[in-house]
């Protein structure tokens, strides 16, 4: 076909949605390490609670000769069988979870996908992984199993040293949340590493978040207690005071509202910074009132043809093509080439300029030729500015191109397009034909009727299609809220793991205290005001795990932004969720009232004489 035409082979093409996709799946694994890690607090909080009720029950196997070995390997064997059978549960749950997905992400890529495929591999590395994390998040009780003493625990009810978290919590939180935010927010890194470390330290300042709860909980409380006396009466004061008794405890299941409450306030901080991001796109970059394009190549002169109708009063043209981009630095990646008319431009549609010369400046920089301007994400992808030089691949060899500006643009994610004129297009590519029309309606002209006329009469037998902005519009706005929509569903299950952690921390409170409410009962408190005492000790664990929530989803917010520059290629402005942050408080409430209604109701039913006797 001679040397001015250039061959693409499929998979370089391919490789772009893949790329995507990519790094919609790097959001997914993110998440889905969270919960695991919110899942070990839970089965640590189990076990530890294990241990302590089994006490006397230990004491009494290693008074007849059972060495601490095999108490940690009874321990961790009973772990390793729920790891099991929960890995298990949790490989087909995910399964189902897979169908919604393979639908998102179709939509997203723009492909149809029919069925949900997991190799044996995949599987069992889920299996081994629940599992791993199953014994590792076991271990420690195990290790607290094999130090009790036969006779301390033959002599006394168990109990755990509630000092230990006051004094790790001292030493370590406020250290380990500084240490994290500084990395954060004030360490420069590489594009390229920044969202793999800016995760790492989300763990971090987990971690220390948790440490600090227990210290922090007292005071926390104390300003919570009005709140639920008001909601509960004298019981709310009873209840709010019970979160101090097992602050280790308590903290574990704070952690996990609070990890359930960020994820909700980090995805809509995401969710509400790109939409405001697409909608400054489509209000400046976008322009016009409806657009004209056509899958066979359109003449310039139909420009003219256009402009020609009463209805419209500027129009402006535009045309793609492929390239490759070769930087300075020795980067060559296929890209795209977008020429604009910088005569017309400026009467439809307007830009973003985040370096470099005002638009008529930039245009009129852009008519002189050899210049392009680019989007900040390819500026942040490849570390280019303005005065930079980049290469292009063209019909006349490799060309040199001077950028003239950085705009702020909704970007091609994994695909960098560079703007320049239709002079050099024409020059450096040979394309003279136009691939899409922008139009400016006058005031007072209906859409419909135009469309009309475009297509019916203007563009009859050449396939003209006409898109009114408003509609375009919508479709972006769609593909975005699909886009973000199973992140949603990640959200709502870091809820119920929440919930998950209230119900297994007050049961065990109720049953620890069973002794408690018979003396209570036994004292007059009817059935009602254990409920209710038992509702407000779980309440003040919700707000507090919103407190700390809040904050937590905030920061992670920032990190899923900086994600989406090192992997996606995006760059967007963070915006802060504060409605959801607002709202979270009232979901927390509504979290805990809800898990912990079983356990207020198993604790108001409890035999007053049963309980009494009970040790």
């Amino acid at each position: 076909l001679g040397p001015e035409f250039e061959v693409d082979r499929p998979a370089s093409r391919g490789s772009l949605v893949t790329d995507s996709l990519a790094s919609y799946q790097q959001g997914l694994n993110f998440f889905s390490v969270v919960s695991l890690f919110v899942g070990s607090f839970l089965i640590y909080n189990a076990f530890a609670m294990t241990v302590v009720e089994r006490t006397r029950e230990i004491g009494m196997l290693r008074a007849v000769g059972t060495t601490q070995r095999q108490v940690i390997k009874m321990v961790l064997t009973e772990a390793l069988l729920l790891g099991v059978a929960g890995s298990v549960l949790g490989v087909g749950f995910g399964l189902l979870l897979a169908r919604g997905l393979v639908v998102t992400m179709g939509k997203f890529a723009g492909q149809t996908v029919s069925e949900v495929t997991a190799t044996p591999q995949s599987l069992l590395t889920s299996v081994l992984v629940g599992v791993v994390v199953t014994l590792a998040a076991a271990t420690i009780p195990a290790l607290q199993a094999a130090r009790i003493s036969p006779l301390q625990a033959l002599r006394v009810q168990g109990s755990v040293d509630e000092r230990r978290w006051l004094t790790m919590g001292l030493k370590f939180g406020p250290l380990t949340v500084v240490a994290a935010i500084l990395v954060l927010y004030y360490v420069p890194f590489r594009q390229s590493v920044a969202f793999y470390i800016g995760s790492s330290m989300i763990f971090v300042l987990l971690l220390g978040a948790t440490l600090c709860i227990p210290v922090l909980a007292n005071g926390l409380e104390w300003v919570i207690r009005p709140f639920t006396i008001f909601l509960f009466g004298n019981e709310g004061r009873l209840g709010s005071s019970n979160i101090n008794r097992a602050r280790g405890r308590t903290a574990l299941t704070v952690a996990a509202l609070m990890v359930g409450i960020s994820m909700v306030v980090g995805i809509n901080g995401l969710t509400n910074s790109f939409e405001q991001d697409i909608e400054q796109w489509l209000d400046s970059a976008l322009g016009g009132d409806l657009f004209v394009r056509s899958p066979l190549p359109m003449q310039p002169d139909l420009q003219t043809r256009l402009l020609a109708l009463p209805e419209i009063t500027a129009v402006t043209a535009s045309r793609i093509v492929s390239s490759r981009l070769i930087t300075e630095a020795g980067d060559d990646e296929f890209s795209l080439f977008v020429g604009i008319d910088p005569e017309t431009y400026e009467t439809v549609r307007d830009l973003r300029i985040q370096e470099g010369p005002a638009l008529p400046g930039l245009m009129a920089r852009l008519r002189q030729g050899d210049a392009v301007y680019i989007g900040a994400d390819v500026a942040n992808k490849f570390e280019l500015a303005v005065g930079d030089s980049i290469t292009l691949e063209t019909r006349r060899g490799r060309q040199q191109f001077e950028i003239v500006a950085v705009v702020m643009d909704f970007g091609a994610g994994e695909t960098p397009s560079v703007t320049g004129s239709l002079g050099d297009m024409r020059r450096y590519f040979g394309v003279n034909d136009v691939s899409s029309f922008a139009v400016r309606l006058a005031d007072g002209a209906e859409l419909d009727a135009v469309t009309d006329v475009i297509e019916n009469q203007i563009g009859r037998g050449q396939n003209l299609a006409v898109e009114g902005k408003a509609s375009f519009e919508e479709k972006i706005r769609a593909i975005s809220a699909e886009a973000f929509s199973l992140f949603d569903v990640l959200g709502v299950i870091g809820l119920v793991v929440a919930a998950l952690g209230v119900i297994n921390t007050m049961l065990m409170n109720v049953l620890e205290r069973t002794r408690e409410l018979g003396g209570l009962r036994s004292l007059g408190m009817s059935r009602r005001q254990v409920r209710r005492m038992i509702l407000a000790e779980a309440t003040t664990m919700g707000f507090i795990g919103a407190v700390f929530g809040v904050g937590f989803g905030a920061v992670l917010s920032d990190v899923f932004i900086i994600g989406l520059r090192s992997i996606g290629g995006f760059v967007i402005e963070s915006v802060v969720p504060w409605v959801p942050m607002i709202y979270s408080f009232f979901l927390a409430y509504l979290v805990a009232l809800l898990a912990a209604w079983y356990p207020a109701v198993r604790a108001s039913q409890v035999n007053i004489i049963s309980a009494i006797k009970n040790e």
